[in-house]
C-alpha cells in the first residue's frame, strides 16, 4: 500500500444571484502529512478549516448582497456544510 504524503480538500458552493445567474465560491487547501501524523486526523482538521473558510466567504457574499439575516449557522445548514 502506498504512503499518503499530502491531502487536498476542495469545496464548492454555487449561490444563485437571480435571473438564472449564479456565482461559485470555492475553497481549496492542501496539507502535508508527516511521517508520524495520522492521515485521518489531518483530514478531519483540514476539512473543518476548509468548511470554516467557505462559510466565512459565504457570510461576506450574503452581506454584500444585503442579506444580513444569513448567519453562519443558517448558511451551513442551507448549503449542507
Amino acid at each position: 500500500m502506498g504512503e499518503i504524503t499530502s491531502i487536498t480538500i476542495i469545496k464548492e458552493v454555487r449561490v444563485n444571484t437571480g435571473d438564472f445567474e449564479g456565482t461559485v465560491h470555492r475553497v481549496e487547501m492542501t496539507s502535508t502529512v508527516d511521517e508520524f501524523d495520522d492521515p485521518m486526523e489531518v483530514h478531519k482538521s483540514l476539512h473543518g478549516t476548509v468548511v470554516g473558510a467557505l462559510v466565512g466567504q459565504l457570510v461576506r457574499a450574503y452581506r454584500v448582497r444585503g442579506k444580513k439575516g444569513m448567519t453562519p449557522e443558517r448558511i451551513s445548514q442551507h448549503h449542507g456544510l
